[in-house]
């Protein structure tokens, strides 16, 4: 398009610059808010085009702020990923805990220098001067002596009736007294007893008028009330039932009363005085102590279990009710072989009797021994002056006549297991040096599938040339491959076992191993063994070992 002389553009009419390379470009050197959009357009291109790449500094400050920003996020997502690992550490930490913490441990006992028991037992019998007592009657007992009570003689002990009979005809009797009573009062003044029957119902009268002041002395001063009031009434009513002066029929009534009542019941009166027992075993008139010479071993020997009888249980004609034991002198008699009785002087001693689960001591003394037989036994008779109430019931015990024992390692029999012991080469075995997380241990290198893998070992015996480790099939077993560690060449599968009884002991918290001999054993019996210490130096008196190997998981 041409132009004007001035040189000024038709189309902007702003004056034409030339630039260096000749060409003409149209360019705004007023403010650019006159411009026109277009005129903007092409002064912006033309200002980037001729600025030097040194002279944009606002490009590369907004370069740097997106490479800041992406820096902090790849930061910011380690940080998470760093947050995670820990995080799932510490749960694997803490389950871990939970685990071994969590887990139920098994009881555990200490290893004692204690002792059992080596004497011999014996059986005996007890004989005690004693009667039993037996029903005359069938029916019901009512025992008027408590067990184990003292009796005088001719006392009463026990009533046997027929409870629905005795009650009808006690009922039928009560009814006549309150008759005669009731016809004594009628004869007011006629009575020789009139001053005494007033006196008593006089006491009673003063007794129960005093009953206000019975609730601060509790229940004892209510029995005693009435106890006395009893007494009064009972001595009131016998005097006014026994006065027959009246002449009346009713007398004669009460009297065929009392007969038939009598009927009913029978009284068991004891003729001797003593301890009554409700115990009998149908002995007691078989060993007394004039029978002793006689008695064989199958006697002394025999266990008898001495039934006690229920007291409100029925009984028939000729059943033994109670017994009586005349005399707090008491013996046991038992036989016992002639090398052990031989040594029992005739006198003081003390004697162990089996009572419950242990032998408790008893002063005793030997009150004779007698001559071997043909097996060789002699016939002992201990006696005792105490202690009677205690063996009422018993009938057969068993008994030590001394009390001597070895003291050795003592260890619940429940405690012992036996394992399978693998038996392996010195040469197969290495030292694992002590680290920051676990102490020096010993190990092997186990063959499997081609690879070697350290399995860690705890020997159970430590042997010339060779070690003893317990058998674990989830780690080392019979049939394994082990390599020297110092020769891969040498390999060896392990083939040579043994059985070993041990323990488990806990020193440490992990329980390991530990064989134990019974070469040299003291004794042992149903709940302990004791061991000889020279025989088991690995296992020491206050090892802490698992008591009961039945509730141990390895």
């Amino acid at each position: 398009m041409p132009s004007d002389r001035r040189g000024r553009d038709p189309r902007s009419g702003y004056p034409r610059i030339r630039a260096a390379s000749g060409a003409n470009h149209p360019i705004d050197r007023r403010p650019s808010s006159a411009m026109p959009s277009g005129g903007k357009i092409y002064a912006l291109d033309a200002r980037r085009a001729e600025a030097p790449r040194e002279s944009r500094p606002r490009r590369s400050v907004r370069r740097g702020g997106v490479e800041a920003r992406a820096a902090a996020r790849r930061a910011s997502h380690m940080k998470a990923l760093a947050f995670v690992f820990l995080a799932l550490v510490l749960v694997y930490i803490v389950s871990y805990c939970f685990t071994v913490t969590g887990r139920e441990r098994a009881p555990e006992t200490r290893v004692i220098l204690g002792n059992i028991e080596t004497d011999p037992v014996y059986g005996g019998v007890i004989v005690r001067d004693e009667i039993a007592y037996v029903s005359p009657a069938d029916g019901s007992v009512r025992f008027s002596v408590a067990d184990e009570e003292r009796v005088k003689p001719g006392g009463l002990v026990a009533v046997v009736e027929d409870p629905d009979d005795a009650a009808e005809r006690e009922r039928a009797l009560a009814a006549l007294d309150d008759e005669i009573i009731a016809a004594q009062r009628g004869r007011g003044n006629l009575s020789p007893f009139k001053k005494d029957v007033e006196t008593a119902e006089a006491r009673i009268k003063s007794y129960v008028e005093s009953a206000a002041h019975l609730l601060p002395g509790g229940f004892g001063a209510v029995y005693a009330l009435k106890e006395k009031v009893a007494s009064e009434l009972s001595k009131r009513n016998n005097m006014m039932l026994t006065d027959l002066s009246g002449g009346s029929g009713l007398n004669e009534s009460r009297r065929t009363a009392e007969e038939n009542l009598d009927k009913a019941r029978a009284e068991i009166l004891a003729y001797e005085g003593g301890i009554v027992c409700y115990a009998t075993d149908g002995l007691e008139d078989e060993l007394t102590p004039g029978a002793i010479p006689n008695l064989t071993k199958a006697r002394t020997s025999a266990r008898a279990e001495v039934p006690v009888r229920d007291a409100s249980a029925p009984v028939s004609a000729g059943d033994a009710v109670f017994k009586v034991i005349r005399q707090s002198a008491w013996r046991i008699v038992s036989h016992i072989p002639q090398s052990a009785a031989r040594e029992l002087p005739v006198g003081a001693r003390t004697v162990w009797i089996k009572t419950g689960a242990d032998f408790t001591a008893f002063d005793a003394s030997v009150e004779s021994v007698g001559q071997a037989d043909a097996a060789g036994d002699s016939l002992v008779v201990f006696r005792f002056d105490k202690y009677m109430i205690d063996f009422l019931a018993a009938r057969s015990v068993e008994l030590k006549i001394s009390v001597n024992s070895e003291v050795g390692l003592k260890i619940p029999n429940a405690s012992i297991i036996e394992k399978t012991l693998l038996i392996i080469p010195e040469r197969f075995v290495f030292t694992v040096p002590a680290n920051q997380l676990t102490d020096e241990t010993r190990a092997v290198s186990k063959l499997t599938g081609g690879k070697r893998e350290n399995v860690p070992i705890v020997p159970a015996e430590t042997r010339e040339g060779s070690v003893a480790v317990a058998q674990d099939y989830s780690s080392l077993k019979f049939g394994d491959t082990l390599v020297n560690p110092s020769d891969a060449s040498d390999t060896l599968v392990i083939a040579d076992i043994e059985k070993a009884l041990g323990v488990y002991v806990t020193n440490g918290g992990v329980p390991v191993f530990t064989p134990i001999s019974r070469e040299g054993l003291v004794n042992g019996n149903a709940d302990y063994t004791v061991l000889d210490p020279a025989n088991n130096r690995a296992l020491r008196e206050n090892d802490r070992v698992i008591a009961d190997v039945s509730q141990y998981r390895e």
